[in-house]
């Protein structure tokens, strides 16, 4: 077990090597996802989404829903807080600002006993959306 992680890290370097170089191949780690007997989907789903995040935000949003599904799935609230928290940056980045937002809430929905750390990031996402939006009140009254 310990093996095939260490062998998914080195799959996810080396495709950042040939990233560098323009020759983009990630379909070893796609095809991962829909090996059913696969043990570490999490972890994969995590690297693809780290991957795209800068150079294909489509991707990375139709993964990061991927992800918001299979934690909803397994009950995992606290990554189901930080897959939010990337569709939510992903939303604002592409001006769908409603979306993000709505993913923002529902990281607060999500409550989880001294997790002061997620709500202060999702507060400081809202504040951030709102001034983008140059809403400056709700922005103040966000941070």
């Amino acid at each position: 077990m310990v093996v095939k992680k260490y062998l998914l890290i080195l799959i996810f370097f080396s495709l950042s090597i040939f990233q560098t170089y323009g020759q983009v191949n990630i379909d070893s780690l796609e095809n991962l996802l829909t090996d059913s007997n696969y043990y570490d989907y999490d972890e994969t789903l995590f690297l693809i989404v780290k991957y795209y995040e800068n150079n294909n935000l489509e991707k990375v949003l139709n993964y990061s829903k991927q992800r918001i599904k299979h934690y909803k799935q397994t009950n995992n609230i606290q990554k189901l807080k930080r897959a939010y928290y990337v569709g939510a940056n992903i939303y604002s980045k592409i001006g769908l600002y409603s979306f993000a937002l709505k993913n923002y809430y529902k990281i607060l929905e999500l409550k989880i006993e001294n997790d002061l750390t997620h709500v202060s990031w999702t507060y400081i996402g809202i504040g951030n959306l709102y001034y983008a939006q140059n809403n400056l009140n709700e922005a103040i009254s966000s941070y």
